[in-house]
């Protein structure tokens, strides 16, 4: 069974319901998940997990840690450093991929890799620059679009 970060269970569920005369049952069902603390299905997968476990003031400091000198050289010149680092790591730090998903041709793609690697004085072809980068990167919707964060 699963925990929420709380440690109280987490339940989850979808209707499996064939036919009209199988509705009653699953609305039941629904009924008695909703008072265990029902979570929607895509709330319950690790990365949710570790994401609602993360407290706004640690993805905070994780963020700045991370990605603090890229947003501040992306404010100061503006530039998108950082939203093109968040679709290269999602294209599988794919260049071909990634200037198709931007569009952008892949030397521009490049030349804004080069940078971001400059700016941060770090190398993308490290692993633990990829994992750091995409996990404060995904960690943003904690982020309000003021680039306030929420509690």
């Amino acid at each position: 069974a699963l925990s929420a970060p709380d440690g109280g269970p987490v339940a989850a569920g979808a209707c499996t319901a064939r036919g009209p005369e199988d509705l009653s049952s699953a609305v039941d069902r629904a009924r008695q998940a909703a008072t265990e603390g029902y979570r929607h299905v895509d709330e319950t997968d690790a990365w949710a997990l570790l994401r609602s476990a993360v407290p706004a003031e640690g993805a905070r400091a994780f963020d700045q840690a991370v990605l603090g000198r890229l947003r501040a050289h992306d404010v100061r010149n503006g530039t998108e450093l950082a939203h093109t680092l968040r679709h290269y790591l999602d294209n599988s730090a794919q260049v071909e991929a990634t200037a198709r998903d931007l569009g952008v041709h892949r030397n521009t793609l490049r030349s804004r890799l080069r940078a971001a690697e400059r700016v941060m004085g770090r190398r993308l072809d490290e692993p633990r620059t990829r994992l750091e980068l995409w996990t404060a990167l995904s960690l943003e919707p904690v982020r309000c679009h003021d680039g306030t964060w929420h509690t």
